[in-house]
């Protein structure tokens, strides 16, 4: 198989190979120091607490009733006039009272209505407690002097191999 050298054809192309050259062992060395970047980190947490407290109070409240009374004033006079089957009455609040005469007899009768009032009382207190709690931790991580001088030291290695790398190249005229 024959091979050609077709730089020899352009004479021009060969300078800009050299340059060409020169130029992508820059960029490659360059590029390999570049590759130190700093790391941000951000860790977001969010905790929703909610909570309802409920209080109930039922009371049974007995309330007194005002005390009832009845006075009759009755003469005697009158008393002893009174027709058979008649009598003297009298009512207050719950409290009633009733006068007789049956002969030589005074009878004398009171009622009283029993009453008893409860009072229930009722009360409900609903309470609602929420709480939102955001909390945010950024964390930025740049690389130390040690990983910088690792990368520089990579840096100055690979342009060092590829500057022989050109010159074995150029040496044995293969460019």
């Amino acid at each position: 198989m024959k091979t050609e050298n077709y730089i020899g054809l352009f004479p021009a192309w060969k300078g800009l190979c050299q340059w060409l050259a020169l130029v992508s062992i820059t960029l490659i060395a360059l590029s390999v120091t570049s590759c130190g970047s700093t790391k941000k980190m951000i860790e977001s947490t969010r905790t929703i607490t909610d909570s309802v407290l409920l209080k109930e109070v039922r009371q049974v409240i007995n309330i007194p009733i005002p005390l009832s009374k009845v006075e009759l004033k009755i003469p005697t006079q009158s008393l002893h006039n009174l027709p058979p089957g008649a009598s003297f009455s009298g009512k207050n609040g719950q409290a009633a009272v009733r006068v007789e005469a049956v002969g030589d007899t005074v009878y004398v009768s009171s009622t009283c209505d029993s009453l008893q009032v409860q009072c229930e009382r009722y009360e409900k207190e609903l309470t609602r407690i929420r709480s939102d709690t955001d909390r945010q931790v950024t964390e930025i991580k740049k690389n130390s002097v040690q990983t910088l001088f690792k990368w520089c030291l990579i840096g100055f290695v690979a342009g060092i191999i590829s500057t022989i790398t050109v010159i074995i190249i150029k040496k044995k005229k293969i460019w």
